[in-house]
């Protein structure tokens, strides 16, 4: 019986997914960047898993360095829908669309008095982003994302280099 249960779950599984590659590929890397809200250098570090060829799902974490007296840590749930622009599909553009927590520090006092106010809010990411898959290991990408958060919009530009394993 439980056999059959199985047969049966990835005969679903493989008729719900025909075009789905059966080993997808998983990226980590880092992504060095630029912020607009307080025009400040960021870092980033990021995971991406691709459950299809047009299906991408992206965990990133950035760090926003202090400038103007304000910093901020965010974390990025973003989905990308990847559109391969040539045959070999090494090159593919993407909409983002995703979900961010940011946690923005405000400074007020700068000559060191240890004063932070923090607000901490859930917004929303929209963007584009362009991948170049170097080699089968190597993959660099440039995205532009732009995150909805009450009074702490920001757009981060960042050029990404990421691993597959």
């Amino acid at each position: 019986m439980k056999k059959i249960i199985v047969r049966l779950a990835v005969i679903a599984a493989l008729t719900l997914i025909p075009f789905q590659k059966l080993f997808a590929e998983t990226y980590i890397g880092v992504a060095p960047g630029y912020s607009t809200k307080n025009e400040s250098m960021t870092l980033g570090a990021w995971m991406s898993h691709d459950f299809s060829k047009a299906f991408r799902v992206n965990l990133g974490i950035d760090y926003v360095f202090r400038n103007q007296h304000t910093d901020a840590f965010l974390i990025n749930l973003d989905f990308n829908f990847p559109l391969k622009l040539t045959t070999g599909d090494k090159i593919d553009i993407y909409p983002i669309v995703g979900l961010t927590y940011a946690c923005w520090s405000h400074h007020p006092y700068p000559d060191g008095d240890d004063v932070t106010t923090r607000e901490n809010k859930f917004g929303i990411n929209l963007g584009a982003g362009v991948g170049y898959k170097v080699s089968s290991h190597l993959r660099l990408k440039l995205d532009a994302r732009y995150s909805l958060v009450k009074h702490n919009n920001t757009t981060i530009i960042s050029l990404g280099i990421g691993y597959a394993f």
